[in-house]
């Protein structure tokens, strides 16, 4: 799946929902892999059977390496940026 289908698919999600799962600055930073699993974990989690539970463990683990990249880059940046103006 592309970008743009992605994005359409992301987008086209009530606010409430997007915000639930995470605001809109995460969605444009999450790499392929983890919008494309967000993606697959919510069509498993509409149309998903009982038998599903494997991929959908596989999912979740997917979307939060995804995120915890996203968090260590923020938490590295963050002391980068304290460390290059002399305040950390």
């Amino acid at each position: 799946m592309d970008t743009n289908n992605l994005d359409k698919w992301w987008y086209g999600l009530p606010e409430n929902t997007r915000q639930a799962i995470g605001n809109d600055e995460i969605w444009e930073k999450l790499d392929m892999p983890s919008r494309s699993a967000l993606h697959r974990y919510s069509l498993l989690r509409i149309y998903g059977t009982a038998k599903d539970r494997d991929e959908e463990r596989t999912l979740l683990n997917e979307i939060a390496c995804g995120l915890g990249d996203l968090a260590l880059v923020r938490k590295m940046a963050s002391r980068w940026r304290k460390c290059a103006t002399g305040t950390g």
